[in-house]
């Protein structure tokens, strides 16, 4: 992968936000929805850069034997990275209150992704203590 992603991410970027603030400032009433578009665009065309990485990434997890573990924490990964993205194109829409909502979904699901790995590692602690190997 080369080094040119980001900063023609970020080139990109930039003329984006000054058409949407050309646009904001000529009167046009949907420069907000171009903006999220163009937000989305971009992103869309950077994510696909990173599935070599992630298969990479699924296959050294399969070789250490933590793929389960290794799926969940990119399930965790991408679902903060899209309620991220959505709650801030909610709010730059002016929708605090679907912002919020989405956002808070969100932490609840990746509780309930997290939630047996939390588990599990108390029931460790917990046997630990048990057989007076720790404390």
């Amino acid at each position: 992968m080369s080094g040119q992603a980001i900063p023609t991410l970020c080139a990109f970027a930039l003329l984006f936000a000054v058409a949407a603030l050309l646009l904001r400032e000529f009167g046009f009433r949907g420069a907000p929805i171009f903006a999220a578009f163009a937000g989305v665009a971009l992103l869309s065309g950077y994510f696909g850069r990173l599935s070599g990485g992630l298969r990479e990434l699924f296959a050294f997890a399969d070789r250490a034997g933590i793929s389960d573990a290794a799926a969940d924490a990119a399930k965790v990964l991408g679902l903060g990275a899209l309620a991220s993205l959505t709650a801030d194109v909610c709010e730059d829409l002016g929708e605090r209150g679907i912002a919020r909502a989405v956002v808070l979904a969100a932490r609840a699901e990746i509780f309930l992704l997290v939630l047996p790995y939390f588990s599990e590692a108390v029931g460790i602690g917990l046997s630990l203590l048990e057989e007076g190997i720790v404390g």
